[in-house]
This record gives structure tokens, sequence and C-alpha cells, in this order.
């Protein structure tokens, strides 16, 4: 019984703890200081609290990474705006044509307007995907640790995504196949279990 309330007690503080660690993190700007701080938690043996900031540093690089599709996007929209544009420029004979022509130039100052506003970029997808194997190291080897192994799958497709090496694949088909034998594994018990006289 004391054991019970134990265990919710731990599972209470736990969440209290995962709630205030978000909230921190949501005023860190630097992925590298996230990355820093999960490094900081796994060497102080912190394994639960470990996985909470990596996943909340990949949603944050998540974001990243998104914002670098839209501008690229943006540029190629912008681009191709300005191609028509500048053909409708040599066409452009009518009132209507010319007046078109205003329209687009319009379109085609605040699409570039947009674009100038994003400013800098200090990473491309190559850093994005860097940080994304610092991270899932520490959340990799948390979840083995505490022996989370959809955690520790997840963890292991995502960095595979940022190096699609043999090494990563294989990593990922042993845990898949290692799941799959303990499934496999309880459900010949239960089964076994059910059939004991």
């Amino acid at each position: 019984m004391e054991t019970d309330e134990t265990e919710q007690e731990k599972e209470s503080l736990r969440k209290l703890l995962d709630e205030e660690l978000i909230q921190s993190l949501d005023c860190v700007d630097l992925v590298d200081n996230m990355i820093a701080f999960a490094k900081h938690l796994f060497d102080k043996r912190e394994f639960l609290s470990v996985i909470t900031v990596g996943l909340k540093t990949e949603d944050k690089l998540e974001e990243m990474r998104n914002e670098l599709v839209k501008r690229e996007e943006m540029k190629k929209d912008f681009e191709i705006l300005d191609n028509f544009r500048l053909q409708r420029l040599v066409s452009a004979k009518s009132p209507e044509q010319k007046e078109e022509l205003a329209d687009l130039e319009q379109k085609v100052q605040k699409l570039k307007g947009d674009i100038e506003s994003f400013g800098p970029v200090e990473y491309d997808n190559a850093k994005i995907n860097k940080w994304v194997l610092d991270i899932t190291h520490y959340t990799v080897e948390s979840a083995k640790i505490e022996n989370i192994e959809d955690q520790l799958r997840q963890q292991l497709i995502l960095a595979f995504k940022a190096d699609t090496t043999t090494e990563r694949w294989d990593s990922v088909s042993v845990i898949s196949f290692v799941v799959y034998l303990r499934k496999r594994v309880i459900y010949i018990v239960d089964l076994d279990s059910c059939h004991v006289l």
C-alpha cells in the first residue's frame, strides 16, 4: 500500500518536474545551450529529464527546419513571380496588361519584403542534422538506461533520418527486432499461463 502511494508521489513529482523543465526551455533560444543542458543532466544521471529536454530540443529543431523550408519556398515563389513579371513587362501593351503588371509589381515587392523580414539565418540543414545527432545521442543512451523501448526506437529512427548510414540502420533494425521478440515472448507466456491447470 505504501509503495503504491510512494510510486504515485514519485510519478506526480516527475510530471511536475517535466512541466517545469519544458517551461524553462521555452526561454532558451540557443540549441547549443539546450544540448549542453541535456549533457549536464546526463552527467548527473537524470535520464528521464534528459529525455524531456531532448524531446523539447527536437521540437525546436523541427521548427528551425520548417523555417528553412518556408524560406526556400518563398524564394522559389519570388523567382517564379519575378520571371512572370519580367515576361509581362516585355509584352505589356494594352492598359489592362499594364494594370496587371502593376499588380504583379506590388506582389513581387511584398514577397521580397517578406523574405527580407526573416533576416539572416545562422544554420542550415547540415547544422540541424548535427544538432539532431548530438541530442539523440543523449536521449538514446537515457532511453536505454531507463528501458523505454518506444522512445529508444523513436530516437534511433530520428538519428537515422539525420545520418542515413548502414550502421544507424542496423541499430534501428536490431532494436525493432528486440521489441518484437519481447512482445512475442510476453504473448507466449500469457498464452501458457492461460492453459495451466
